[in-house]
């Protein structure tokens, strides 16, 4: 080799061409022989491999000094080209038998292949069921309105694709491994729900225990009494009289309202009015309304007010007859008044005759003792109160003594 060498200088610039195209063979040759294939390390000949959480196979081989990559032949379908001192692959497989082989690469080119490894792929294992968060089980849920919107929780699982849910029975499917909420229309009442989480191969695990909570809705706010007025008076023709009671109206509940009047309970009324059939005197009253569930909130403050009968008309003087003379025999003699029933009262008069108060006469007439002159009287009817109304316009008459029979 020294003798080729000196020879190819002696020859001059055709020799020393000739020279370095030798050394360059020379170091190549060099170089690629020194680099040796990588040594297997998973999977090896004969193994099995589970795929991982995301359906890959990781394919790993030992690092070679002096590398610039590898090249990867997996089930000869050509070389994958892997980076410098890149010892880890991960392949996506088929389920069944594979095989795979390695050579490393330095700057002349790749050496020689690995020995071949047969391995068996399996399918990845299911994964674990989501940890449920929310609503946990034995909890009450209160939602605003009915039916309400309830947000079921879980934990994300390291590799999900998705989850199925069970919602009192009813199938959830979720697509996305990275969600973890759901948000459930549910009604009052006890509720169910259990999870299973679906891996990369649309493969499910085992189901979570079922977790049971109670949705209820929340109470209402108390409605405002606008009839009658907080001090107000209510005048009714007749006792017991008809008072109009009337709120506002809260929504979100199912239309009804309890009331408290005087102490007494008035359920499920519909509506924003409720007639209570009062007497006259001092009364109270108060109300809340119902949700959806016929559950009532919190009660209004108390409304006072006075129910009081609206004074009746006078009667009409019916005797003795405005301007009639009325003969007695003796004096002071008896002379009847008599004047017109009025209905809704409690059946009694006041009378002024001459000036003279004469109260609660029970009827329509009076015999009152006169003595001879003129005379005038009224009326005025009680309610039935005892409240007398307007009085009459007078009635004057005469009384006279009838003559006696000659001696």
């Amino acid at each position: 080799m020294r003798r080729v060498f000196l020879g190819l200088i002696k020859m001059g610039l055709v020799g020393i061409y000739c020279l370095a195209i030798l050394l360059t063979y020379i170091v190549t040759e060099v170089k690629a022989a020194t680099l040796s294939p990588p040594s297997p390390v998973s999977p090896l000949n004969g193994n099995s491999k589970t795929k991982d959480v995301n359906c890959k196979v990781p394919i790993s081989w030992s690092n070679v000094t002096g590398n610039t990559g590898y090249a990867l032949n997996v089930d000869a379908l050509g070389d994958m080209v892997m980076s410098q001192n890149q010892t880890l692959y991960s392949a996506t497989l088929t389920n069944g038998s594979h095989n795979w082989k390695a050579c490393t690469k330095n700057a002349s080119g790749c050496g020689t292949y690995s020995a071949i490894q047969t391995f068996t792929v399996l399918a990845p294992a299911t994964l674990s069921p989501p940890v449920l968060t929310s609503p946990t089980g034995g909890t009450t849920v209160t939602v605003s309105t009915l039916p309400g919107t309830v947000t079921l929780q879980w934990q994300a699982v390291s590799g999900a694709t998705g989850y199925e849910l069970n919602v009192d029975g009813n199938q959830v499917l979720i697509t996305s491994g990275s969600q973890t909420t759901y948000n459930a229309t549910l009604n009052a009442g006890s509720h169910q729900w259990y999870a299973r989480t679906k891996n990369c191969a649309d493969a499910y695990g085992s189901w979570t225990s079922t977790t049971t909570f109670t949705v209820q809705q929340s109470t209402l706010s108390a409605p405002s009494l606008s009839s009658p007025s907080n001090g107000s008076v209510v005048t009714v023709s007749t006792l017991p009289g008809s008072v109009s009671l009337q709120w506002s109206t809260i929504s979100g509940g199912n239309g009804k309202y309890n009331l408290e009047v005087d102490t007494n309970p008035v359920n499920n009324v519909s509506g924003t009015s409720y007639t209570a059939s009062l007497n006259s005197g001092s009364h109270q009253w108060r109300a809340c309304t119902q949700n959806t569930s016929g559950v009532c909130g919190p009660w209004s403050g108390y409304s006072t007010f006075t129910v009081q009968q609206s004074t009746l008309s006078a009667p009409s003087l019916s005797s003795p007859s405005n301007g009639s003379v009325v003969t007695v025999s003796t004096l002071p003699g008896s002379v009847p008044l008599q004047w017109s029933t009025v209905s809704g009262g409690n059946g009694k008069y006041n009378l002024e005759v001459d000036t003279n108060p004469i109260n609660n006469v029970s009827g329509t007439s009076y015999t009152a003792s006169l003595n001879s002159g003129s005379h005038q009287w009224r009326a005025c009817t009680q309610n039935t109160s005892g409240v007398c109304g307007s009085w009459s316009g007078y009635s004057t008459f005469t009384v006279q003594q009838s003559t006696l029979s000659a001696p």
